[in-house]
């Protein structure tokens, strides 16, 4: 777990705590390790290359801020009312929702959202009429504490309702 670094006298109000410069200036994020270790820059390429190495597979940050927009809305699209999925019309209405929803979740915009975090499958199957609806029911049936419902058969729901 990352450290924090202690406040630098004289930091900027917003700032940050190490440089007293505007967070939004720094392009790496200042880290450490244990509290003896030194700081270093943390760039995406090295956190990117650090889980390819754990997972053994190719895969990038990303991935993991895509899965997480693409399983709440899959929820959110499933617990869609039949009436409300009746008409094209209340079917883009239900998905304007949800990708709503999620952007708000990840902290990004709707438009950003929908075109880079969640798999658009979801959307095409909706049409289609496929949700992960009965999944639901199993929704938190793994009982730890601290460990989001989503985990467990709603993930694996979203796998296999996207083919995988």
């Amino acid at each position: 777990m990352p450290a924090t670094a202690p406040a630098s006298p004289g930091s900027a109000a917003g700032g940050d705590s190490v440089t007293g410069t505007p967070r939004a200036s720094r392009s790496p994020t200042r880290t450490c390790s244990p509290a003896s270790a030194p700081w270093h820059d943390l760039h995406g390429a090295d956190l990117n290359e650090a889980l390819c190495r754990l997972a053994g597979t190719e895969i990038t940050a990303k991935d993991f801020r895509t899965w997480h927009a693409t399983v709440p809305a899959a929820v959110g699209l499933a617990v869609t009312a039949q009436e409300a999925r009746a008409t094209p019309t209340a079917r883009r209405r239900q998905m304007a929702r949800t990708v709503r929803e999620v952007s708000h979740y990840l902290g990004s915009t709707p438009a950003v959202c929908r075109a880079s975090y969640i798999d658009p499958r979801v959307f095409e199957l909706f049409e289609e009429g496929e949700t992960i609806a009965p999944a639901l029911t199993r929704l938190g049936e793994h009982g730890d504490f601290g460990r989001p419902a989503t985990q467990g058969a709603v993930e694996a729901a979203v796998l296999d309702l996207l083919g995988g």
